[in-house]
Formats: C-alpha cells, structure tokens, sequence
C-alpha cells in the first residue's frame, strides 16, 4: 500500500520566533488597553512624545535620504538593472502595477486627510512659513505642506525599500523575508551573513511585524471612522462602539476573502475597480468645484513647494518647542516608516521583470503625481469653502460628535449630488481600505512563514486570518478608547523602531547600487 503524502499544517511552516513576538505583544497592549484604558494612554501618549521630541532627527533624515538616495538610483547605471534578470517576465500589465501601487500605498490617507489636513493648516500655519492664518497665502502655503507629507517623500520612503528588497530576493536570490534588504550590507561575498546569525534576521522580520500591524491599525481606524461617518451622514446612524466594531468585522471579513484569491485575483480587481473610482471622484470635485482656482492654487502651491523643499523638509531637525512639527511631519514620517518594510516587500514581489528605472517610474513618480493632484483638487476645495465662509469646516475639526473625518462629507454636502457623490465616496473609501489591507496581510503572512515562502509569496490563509483579526481588534480598541490620538501615538511607536532599521537598509541599497554586478546572480 503506498503511503499517502505528507500533509504540511500552517504552523508547521510558521517562523515561530517572527510570527508570536510581535503577535503576543501587540495583544498584551490591547487587553492593557481594556483593563485600564486611561492609565495605559497616558504611558503610552507619553512614549509617542518622547520618540518625537528626542527621535524626530531621525525621521527626518530617512526622510529627506530617502530622497537623496532615489535621485542617485534614477541617474545611475543600476537604473537600467532589469529586476529578475535580463529575461525576467511582468506579473502585471502597467496599469494594474500603478492602481496596487496606488491602493496599497497612501490611497486610504488621502481620503481621509485631504479635506481635514489643509483646514488645520489654514487655521494654524507651520511656524517656520511666513504668511497670516486664514488667507490666500495661507492657503498655498497649506497645499505645499500637504504636497510635502502626501508626494515625493512618502513614495520615496517606500521606493529605497522596496529596491533593496526586490534586487536581493529577485536578483540576489535572498529568501523572500525582509532580512534579505540588508543582506548586502557587509559587501559582495558576504550576502549569506545573517545565516550565521538568524537571530538578527528573526528580529528583523519581527520588529517589521509589530510595526506594519501598528500602522495598519492606525490606517484601518481612520477607514471605520470615514465609513461610519459616511453611514451616519446617508442614514443617520450614531457613532457608537458597535458601529466601529461592525464595520471592522466588515473590512476584516472582505479583505481577507480577497486574500484568499490571490495577487492576481482579488487585488488586482479591487484595485483596479479602487483607482477608477478614485479617477471618477477627483474629475467630479474638480468639475464641480471651483475649478480655475484649483489649477491655480496647484500650481503656485507646486512652485512654492519646489523652492522650499529644503526648509520643508529640514524642520524636523529642530523640534525644540515646535509642537507643530511634532504633531504633523515627524508623525508623518513615522507613519511611512512604519509601512515601509512590509509593504515595500509586496511593492519589491510585483517589480518583477521590470528595470529599476521603471520601477521608480510606476512605484514612485506616477503615485506621487496621481496624490499631488488629488491633493490639490480636494484641498484647494476645502480652504475655498472656509476662507469664503460658506461653511465652517474648522468647526466640524473641533466638534467632538463629528470630527476630522466628517470633514469631507461636509465638502460634498455643498457640492452638486451631494447625496449620490457621498454614498459613492463611502463605497470607494470601504474598497480602498480593504485592498490596502488585503495586500499588506498577504505580505505579513509571507514574511511569517520560514523559507517554503520562497516557493508561495502567498503565504497561508491561516495566519493571513490571524493577522487580520490582529490588525481589526487594535485599530477598534484604538478608537474605540482613544479615537485618533490613539490612532497617532501606535503609528509613532510603530514607526521608531523601523527608522533604525531603515538607515542599515539605505546603507544597503547603495551597495547594490554600486556594485549591483558582484551581487547579483541571475546575470552570471
């Protein structure tokens, strides 16, 4: 009788020391969380503002090296590197690369910041700008900030690690884990170092874990308080802790059924039905809004964001009392940092059988151009209605029972079809939040497993349910008791511990860079 083939269960496959490190602590923070939710804020509220206070250089620096570094990649020889090797093949066509790109990068902030950031910064300009609160100028100045936090920066965070994690696992032939990106930190002959030492590889992966779920919570929780204000607006329901638990349960449900399909399933049909709507939403506001000014303000905003790119940038060196740096762009960075390993390893997977000049095209300058003139047809919009006193949208900032994310809906509201373009908005914000998420569970699962990875990028549906779960209990916990300043302080604290990570991964990069034909394998 022939035996039967063995059957290989998820934990079998599971990275034991990758996957509960960062599950089990994530857990132990929520149940601190509802044992004593106001003593645990307290700490960690405390924890977020000295990572900011003391570690904002930091961010800032990734930051602004990220930048650097992209630029350098772009005019360099390793920019006609073709990803894979010279006979590589796509997984994609261009347009389902760019609308994943977008989904599963900054797609779910937009919506929800692109109404409530430029209102705040209009009421409160950043102090190292020169113009009065409340103006013209003020307004231009507040669009060269958003362009700042939500452009070029971000997608450039995202770029340097999703090119050190493609050439090491494609080119390289690294183990599809985020330990591969620093493999090439010690030099050519030395790539298979970390295997002499899993421990820094596990720790790698697990503090990358901790800090995506971190993120993905925070993203999740801006999704339910969008959605359940969009609920609240069409149908008149209350915001309640049941209404955030059931539109997680909903998210949740949905994107993890998407998962189960596939990359080249469930994602690229969310995403691609994701980007139209988004095309759809941004053609309507700048039709029906005011459209010269639009183009106007984008473009002066543009041009003032070009010539003060340095100061913009450089503010988060010198946070010393500068609460408002603090508060916006050393978060921000934090943010991106956050997201950046894990999702940069699912950006790095479909870069495949593309050059890295390509890559930067479609994983950088395409995204970032798409979210600057989002930004400035849904911003300029905004600062419109309030500086022309047709409506006051600080005051919906600053009213508990609405808040930040009931800000776009009021924009609709004095718009044409306000009732229609809000339940299309809702329906657009739900797909984007779940596609975002699909992807990035995929990756988690992925880097969860030991090497057989390498063989299933999918990783297993299992642990992809385990994470999901994860991620949908902290981001209702978070705002369920502490609504976005709890969404703000898990983002900081995610985000630290990666930007030191991040500056071994930047070092790297350059080394591939430079001496891309010593470390790669497929073209020997």
């Amino acid at each position: 009788m022939a035996d039967r083939p063995t059957r290989t269960h998820w934990h079998q496959t599971l990275n034991h020391w990758v996957f509960w490190p960062p599950f089990v602590a994530l857990i132990f923070m929520v149940s601190l969380n509802l044992i004593d939710g106001e003593a645990f804020n307290s700490v960690v509220s405390g924890i977020k503002a000295f990572i900011v206070v003391k570690f904002g250089w930091l961010f800032t620096l990734c930051s602004i090296l990220s930048v650097a570094a992209c630029a350098v990649i772009a005019l360099s020889p390793f920019g006609a590197v073709r990803i894979g090797g010279a006979n590589a093949k796509p997984l994609m066509n261009r347009w389902n690369w760019f609308a994943i790109t977008v989904c599963t990068s900054v797609a779910t902030g937009i919506l929800f910041w692109s109404t409530a950031e430029p209102i705040s910064h209009l009421a409160s300009v950043p102090p190292f700008l020169d113009s009065q609160a409340n103006t013209p100028a003020a307004a231009i100045d507040s669009l060269s900030v958003v362009f700042l936090h939500w452009t070029l920066t971000p997608y450039c965070i995202y770029a340097v690690v999703s090119l050190a994690f493609a050439f090491s696992y494609y080119n390289m032939k690294q183990p599809y884990s985020l330990r591969s990106m620093v493999a090439a930190l010690l030099g050519p002959g030395k790539e298979n170092w970390l295997d002499e030492h899993p421990w820094i590889g596990n720790a790698i992966d697990g503090i990358c874990l901790f800090a995506l779920v971190a993120g993905m919570s925070a993203s999740l929780g801006t999704g339910i308080l969008v959605i359940a204000s969009g609920l609240g607006e069409v149908f008149g329901l209350p915001k309640t802790e049941w209404l955030w638990a059931l539109i997680t349960v909903a998210i949740v449900v949905t994107f993890l059924i998407s998962s189960a399909t596939g990359l080249t399933k469930g994602i690229r049909i969310l995403s691609d039905l994701n980007t139209k709507g988004l095309f759809v939403l941004c053609a309507f506001v700048l039709v029906t809004g005011p459209t010269l000014l639009i183009f106007q303000n984008g473009l002066a905003a543009l041009i003032n964001y070009a010539f003060e790119f340095p100061k913009l940038s450089t503010a988060g060196f010198d946070l010393g009392g500068d609460e408002w740096t603090a508060s916006w762009s050393a978060f921000y960075w934090a943010v991106w940092l956050a997201w950046a390993p894990v999702t940069a390893c699912f950006l790095g997977r479909i870069s495949l059988g593309r050059t890295v000049r390509e890559t930067l095209v479609f994983n950088l300058l395409l995204p970032a151009m798409f979210s600057m003139f989002w930004m400035a047809v849904f911003c300029t919009t905004a600062m419109n209605l309030q500086l022309n006193n047709l409506t006051d949208l600080s005051a919906v900032i600053a009213d508990p029972a609405r808040g930040a994310e009931n800000v776009t809906y009021e924009v609709f509201n004095e718009l044409p079809l306000s009732f229609l373009m809000t339940v299309f908005y809702l329906v657009s914000a739900f797909i984007c939040f779940v596609t975002s998420a699909d992807s990035n569970t995929t990756a988690m699962a992925s880097i969860s497993g030991r090497h057989a990875a390498d063989a299933d990028p999918e990783g297993s549906l299992v642990v992809k349910v385990l994470w999901g779960m994860a991620v949908g209990i902290v981001a209702w916990v978070m705002i369920a008791f502490a609504n976005v300043e709890g969404i703000k302080t898990i983002s900081v604290i995610g985000g630290f511990p990666v930007s030191v990570l991040f500056v071994f991964v930047l070092i790297s990069l350059m080394r591939m860079v430079f001496q891309h034909k010593q470390f790669s394998r497929v073209d020997r």
